[in-house]
């Protein structure tokens, strides 16, 4: 059987709907970005919070670019397979984990993507809205990505509030800024896609808030997406300590070498684990073999 086509980035066909989302809201967000800009150049606030906007805008567009084009495809699966088609020496006794769909030697946190078919090393996630994985090569790059991106919201939200605030509080000068450029009568076109960006952003930037604390809270842990996932799909019940660390249930039945994992052990002294086999946790923590993942992963 005719193996199925690799994934080198986001770019690669066939794209995903929701990063085509992305890029048309992108569009439209940058074309009222710039009627506004135009329209309301004789309001201070709005022109500082305009330029605000452009310029994380352009970072937000340049991150997006690095990401998408990027190949976080793991360098070991890529030399293997090279070596192999190549018929050279390649040194197998560094490795340990082997992906039987690639059929290759694979860094240890290596996992293999479904959806892009290939391994990526350090794996944490597959974005939908990039269309590509997010691992070692590229993960730094996807937390500015998303930072920046929730700034270039904010401000965003700020131009939009401001326009609403112009037309309650001060109508004459916000039809001056209007007027300006469209001829408004009944229908305000303007004061409509402020009220629509407002509902658009604030949902945004709560949701990036939530993933940018999610993100942190994993680094704190020491813990990838991908493995935190799994610890949930494992039903493994997690909850921030309330007790001092007091709970009889915490890190309970799990011996020493388990105690000296220094992942498990910043993990355990943190969370509160229910009802899992240590056995379970240890091979969570320590590389699920790749062979075993599940074919789709996708957040």
């Amino acid at each position: 059987m005719e193996r199925r086509k690799v994934k080198k980035n986001g770019f690669a066909l066939p794209l995903n709907p929701l990063q085509i989302v992305t890029w048309i809201a992108t569009v439209l967000n940058v074309a009222f970005g710039v009627v506004i800009s135009v329209a309301s150049a004789s309001s201070i606030s709005i022109s500082i919070l305009t330029l605000g906007y452009f310029i994380s805008q352009v970072i937000v567009i340049v991150l997006g670019y690095l990401i998408t084009i990027s190949d976080p495809t793991d360098p070991v699966s890529i030399a293997y397979i090279k070596a192999r088609n190549e018929n050279v020496y390649f040194d197998e006794r560094m490795y340990n984990s082997f992906c039987s769909i690639c059929a290759c030697l694979v860094n240890d946190k290596s996992k293999h993507c479904g959806v892009c078919n290939r391994c990526v090393d350090d794996f944490d996630h597959h974005c939908v809205w990039l269309n590509n994985c997010v691992g070692k090569k590229n993960y730094k790059i996807f937390i500015y990505l998303i930072i920046v991106q929730n700034i270039n919201m904010c401000f965003l939200l700020g131009i939009s509030v401001t326009l609403i605030d112009f037309k309650y509080s001060n109508e004459t000068r916000y039809n001056s800024l209007v007027e300006s450029m469209l001829d408004i009568g009944e229908f305000d076109l303007i004061l409509v896609l402020a009220f629509i960006l407002v509902v658009e952003t604030s949902f945004v930037i709560v949701f990036l808030t939530l993933l940018c604390g999610l993100h942190g809270w994993l680094k704190l842990n020491n813990l990838t997406t991908y493995e935190w996932i799994s610890l949930r799909r494992r039903n493994i019940k997690i909850s921030v300590i309330r007790t001092g660390g007091n709970d009889s249930t915490m890190i309970a039945g799990l011996d020493q070498s388990f105690a000296d994992n220094e992942k498990c052990s910043k993990f355990t002294n943190s969370l509160k684990i229910d009802s899992m086999a240590k056995d379970e946790i240890l091979q969570i923590f320590n590389g699920i073999p790749v062979e075993d993942n599940a074919p789709n992963r996708t957040f």
